[in-house]
C-alpha cells in the first residue's frame, strides 16, 4: 500500500485510555511530538508502559523535562504542554535505560530542539528497527562518540537545515552545513 504523509501544525489532544492497546508501543515517540504541539496532551490508562522494557513513562517524563518541555508525571499517564511549534532548547543527554523506543523517540526529538540531545546508548535500537539510525543519517548526518551520539537539526519552515555534528564528550562542534530543507 502507497502512504502519503503531509505536515501540518500539531495540536494537543486527550488521548482516551481506550486506544491505549493499539498503540502502546508508539507512546514514547508520540509524547515527543506532544512536547511540540500547541496546547496541552492528557493521557491516561497507559500502566503498562511502567513495565514494558523500561519504565517509559518515568522515562519520558525525565527526557522530556530535561530537554526543556513541559511535562507532568501522573500514575498512568502524561501531561504535556506543547511549545506550539518551537523547538525545544534540548542540549541534554538521555537515559536510554537499554529501551530502544526510549533511545530513538530521543534521536527524533533531536531533530527539532535548539541544542544537540545525546542518547546514552543506542545500540538497543537494533532491537526493532536495524536500519533506523542509517535512515536518519541519510537525511541528517550524525557522529558517534563512545557509543553515544548527539543529533542535532535546526529549521524554519522553507529556511535551510542547518546539520551539526557535535562531539558528545565535550560539546564541541565537529562539522556544520546547510542544505536546503526537503532535498
Amino acid at each position: 500500500a502507497d502512504v502519503t504523509a503531509r505536515h501540518s501544525a500539531l495540536k494537543g489532544i486527550e488521548v482516551s485510555p481506550e486506544v491505549a492497546p493499539s498503540m502502546i508501543d508508539e507512546f514514547p515517540v508520540f509524547f515527543v511530538a506532544a512536547s511540540m504541539a500547541a496546547g496541552r496532551t492528557i493521557t491516561s490508562g497507559l500502566d503498562e508502559l511502567r513495565v514494558k522494557e523500561s519504565d517509559r513513562l518515568a522515562l519520558m517524563a525525565t527526557g522530556l523535562t530535561a530537554i526543556g518541555a513541559k511535562v507532568e508525571e501522573r500514575g498512568d499517564g502524561l501531561v504535556i504542554d506543547g511549545s506550539g511549534g518551537e523547538p525545544l532548547p534540548g542540549g541534554a543527554t538521555i537515559a536510554s535505560a537499554l529501551d530502544h523506543r526510549i533511545a530513538m523517540s530521543f534521536a527524533v526529538a533531536g531533530q527539532n530542539d535548539q541544542a544537540a540531545v545525546t542518547v546514552d546508548d543506542v545500540s538497543p535500537i537494533a532491537t526493532s528497527f536495524p536500519t533506523f539510525e542509517a535512515m536518519l543519517a541519510g537525511r541528517y548526518p550524525t557522529v558517534r562518540v563512545d557509543d553515544h551520539k548527539a543529533w542535532r537539526r535546526v529549521s524554519e519552515a522553507g529556511q535551510p537545515i542547518s546539520v551539526t555534528l557535535t562531539d558528545a564528550s565535550n560539546g564541541k562542534v565537529r562539522w556544520q552545513t546547510s542544505v536546503a530543507d526537503g532535498s
